[in-house]
């Protein structure tokens, strides 16, 4: 964090935090799973989605949570079962908060910086995925709006924090949503 930086935390310039909207910068193809979906069948969307999570919706199609690939990892090691016997509700994570397309990506920024979230996903007004926006997303559409040093160096700050705590596993960094 900058000295005397009346911004906190923060990365992002004051404009882009109070006037950008978060589906300005989310991304509108979110990777879905079902409840009652194996982790086989979860793993699958992933990979055939080229990411590491993936958002978990109900039968209504509304969000209940998200699963990330460590999350199939660590179940099938505690279940001690193979992850085609494993359903998503006993591996994924409940969310705390969601996103709306309204909001700002700086309460977006707010909420994964209080949370210790790296992705949140966009929901529409019966909570169904519309969107998902992730930190790097939002770093990336950050870098692309400016190139200002003192936003270059809070991104570059804001990176360093990804890797502090519970995030460092033997020298590599672990993602952490």
């Amino acid at each position: 964090m900058l000295k005397n930086d009346p911004m906190g935390d923060s990365f992002l310039p004051a404009g882009i935090r109070s006037h950008t909207c978060v589906d300005e910068w989310m991304e509108s193809q979110v990777p879905l799973c079902r409840l009652g979906d194996t982790l086989a069948q979860a793993t699958r969307t992933m990979l055939l989605a080229s990411e590491d999570m993936i958002v978990v919706v109900d039968r209504m199609q509304r969000v209940v949570g998200m699963l990330h690939d460590r999350d199939v990892a660590i179940a099938t090691y505690v279940h001690g079962r193979t992850y085609d016997m494993i359903y998503i509700n006993d591996a994924m994570r409940l969310l705390p908060t969601l996103l709306h397309p309204n909001q700002t990506v700086g309460h977006a920024e707010d909420l994964m910086h209080t949370y210790n979230l790296r992705a949140l996903p966009v929901v529409d007004e019966f909570n169904r995925p519309v969107g998902l926006l992730t930190f790097e997303r939002m770093i990336t559409m950050a870098l692309e709006t400016s190139s200002h040093p003192v936003m270059l160096r809070r991104m570059i700050d804001a990176l360093g924090r990804l890797g502090d705590g519970n995030c460092l596993d033997q020298g590599m960094v672990r993602r952490r949503y």
